[in-house]
């Protein structure tokens, strides 16, 4: 039994969930996928029940180097992959060829391992659309917030006036952030105020999709991760801070550990169940006459900020899950080859 994380050294939630597969007497391969032509050797072969092969140089948790028998895994943690780089071709064009061709093989490989994934490729892929997400929500039961997706500027200006002038503006696709000038700090944008100044601009809509939603009267902001069968739930009074709109813009909030109502907490297991995931870092808010309004789900978000504030254990509890001590969401999946 052997388990793979799909993530940088250099990453503290993979360094950390590490620490608790080594106290769990877990063999731990760490792999990141830049690291493939620098110093690694890969084989694969297809034909039998399931894949042979393995790749040679593989990190591990104690600092040395090993072979990872695709045969071996049990489960595997994708936490930020990486793509494959090139490594001694001169010629541009020959390392873009060599690169797309490696990188092809590598996606191709991971979605016909074996074993329990967080998350699959293909789930975590399909889950990242905002749009699948808050139609999966609110057929799952959850409230979501008015949403308009369009490149009309009469259309934003009329959604403008039916949520009473209080709308906001997001990114359909947070990877948006890559597109910004290097040196533009910081990179992103994040969940923004639409103002009634903006509206002088609101022509420039026109020159792509924009993603606008009524802006949610809140109580309070709710992280939820969910863990394979555990939840773990965080109050965050966001609107006592500058994270009025998006909390991520202010992590000095007080914030603490909340307890969802069982029908919220069935909700949420819903939506990743329909996303085919493991692993998910929802948003929701809380409403001041009570409700739950689904925001989003990331199927990557991450935790530590919180598990460190309220000694939550979320890094022991994925690490059970990936040794196989606590139950999945998701099964884990035979080879389909």
């Amino acid at each position: 039994m052997s388990v793979l994380i799909l993530g940088p050294k250099i990453d503290i939630h993979v360094q950390t969930v590490e620490r608790c597969l080594t106290g769990l007497g877990v063999e731990t391969y760490r792999f990141s996928l830049s690291q493939l032509l620098k110093r690694c050797n890969f084989r694969l072969e297809l034909g039998s029940r399931t894949p042979v092969g393995a790749i040679r140089g593989v990190s591990t948790v104690d600092g040395t180097t090993g072979d990872l028998d695709f045969s071996s895994l049990s489960s595997t943690w994708l936490r930020r992959a990486g793509r494959v780089k090139a490594v001694g071709i001169p010629e541009p064009w020959a390392a873009r060829l060599a690169e797309r061709e490696s990188n092809r093989a590598m996606d191709g490989l991971f979605r016909i391992l074996p074993g329990l994934w967080v998350n699959h490729p293909t789930a975590q892929s399909e889950a990242s659309f905002k749009v699948r997400q808050l139609q999966v929500a609110k057929d799952c039961g959850f409230d979501i917030p008015k949403t308009l997706i369009t490149n009309d500027p009469a259309q934003v200006i009329e959604f403008h006036e039916s949520c009473n002038r209080k709308i906001i503006y997001k990114l359909i696709d947070e990877s948006t952030w890559e597109c910004f000038p290097e040196f533009e700090i910081p990179k992103g944008i994040p969940t923004l105020p639409f103002r009634d100044d903006d509206l002088e601009h609101v022509q420039q809509i026109r020159y792509g999709l924009h993603l606008f939603q009524e802006r949610i009267d809140k109580e309070s902001d709710i992280r939820v991760t969910v863990v394979g069968q555990k939840i773990f739930a965080v109050k965050i009074e966001s609107q006592l801070g500058k994270g009025d709109v998006d909390f991520r813009m202010d992590y000095s909030v007080p914030m603490a550990l909340h307890q969802l109502p069982d029908e919220i907490s069935e909700k949420c297991f819903s939506v990743l169940k329909v996303l085919g995931l493991n692993f998910g870092a929802i948003d929701l808010c809380l409403t001041r006459d009570g409700g739950y309004v689904f925001l989003e789900v990331n199927a990557a978000g991450q935790w530590l900020w919180m598990e460190m504030k309220l000694d939550m254990p979320v890094s022991e509890e994925l690490a059970r899950l990936l040794a196989g001590l606590s139950p999945p969401l998701v099964p884990a999946k035979s080879c389909n080859c």
